[in-house]
């Protein structure tokens, strides 16, 4: 993965799997935006800092599928350097990919599985 010098991350390639761990399809030609960098503006509504151990997001796509991040894997792991909105997948941008708004987890082992089509909105919520 390298940083462009427009926004976005280039990313080769990536196998998409399902839940059992069996290649679906590859996607070339990568470039997305990291979910955090995205969010770098939010002020997230805590007392102090010890809770953001407590928030966790919800990313939602328009058919109600839902991938869930702790606030500490974005911000306080290896995984947040991988989690990513895509703005061209397979060499087609944003603006024509039919699937609109799409979200990856590239380090996760089963990729299928955080692998979202048509984010419709982001909500973050604090743990009971």
């Amino acid at each position: 993965m390298t940083r462009s010098k427009i926004q976005g991350i280039y990313i080769d390639s990536l196998n998409t799997t399902s839940h059992t761990g069996a290649f679906k399809h590859k996607d070339e030609k990568l470039k997305g935006i990291l979910l955090k960098d995205v969010l770098s503006n939010t002020k997230f509504n805590v007392s102090n800092p010890k809770l953001l151990s407590e928030l966790y997001l919800v990313c939602v796509a328009s058919d109600g599928y839902k991938v869930v991040y702790s606030w500490n894997e974005l911000y306080n792991t290896a995984v947040g350097e991988t989690v990513f909105m895509l703005v061209e997948k397979n060499g087609v941008d944003i603006n024509v990919m039919p699937e609109s708004i799409q979200m990856l987890s590239a380090r996760d082992y089963k990729t299928g599985r955080r692998y979202l089509h048509n984010l419709s909105k982001i909500v973050v919520a604090k743990a009971p």
